[in-house]
């Protein structure tokens, strides 16, 4: 499904915030407009397992040169079968060919998410307790691009 057909937008939009709803709690959370935000300028992608939605990720570059990782979720029974790491990967592509230097996110301490993270090559840099309305200790992660590395040569 193309991004920017009205079916995918509207099915994106519907999905999308549906999941979050239902992981508000590990996600926090984001107004509506974030989301039709994100869908105009094509950073937000669903994942599908079967034909259907299982997962969405959303992302912001607003330099460029940095990803920012808004949201990732998979829905409870899609997971532990790549989808989230095919989001990733596809996220690192788009990274490479905009010539970005990095991916980061923040995440939760508490969340068995922060095992996929460094599953896949990120790295905790931080730890903090600023900055968020719950008290959590937000991990903040980064992965270096191929492109950041060329650079430095």
């Amino acid at each position: 499904m193309k991004l920017d057909t009205i079916e995918y937008r509207e099915t994106a939009f519907k999905y999308a915030t549906s999941l979050a709803k239902k992981h508000t709690s590990e996600l926090g959370f984001l107004p509506f407009p974030a989301y039709e935000a994100a869908l105009d300028e094509n950073r937000l992608w669903l994942q599908y397992e079967n034909d259907e939605p299982c997962g969405y990720l959303l992302f912001g570059m607003p330099n460029r040169r940095v990803i920012h990782v808004t949201q990732t979720v998979i829905q409870t029974d899609a997971r532990r079968i790549k989808n989230a790491t095919q989001l990733i990967t596809n996220l690192k592509a788009v990274g490479a060919k905009h010539h970005a230097d990095r991916i980061v996110l923040r995440c939760a301490a508490d969340l068995d998410a922060n095992h996929f993270w460094i599953a896949n090559g990120f790295s905790m840099v931080r730890s903090t307790d600023e900055g968020n309305k719950r008290d959590r200790l937000i991990n903040l992660y980064v992965i270096d691009l191929p492109t950041a590395q060329k650079r430095l040569f």
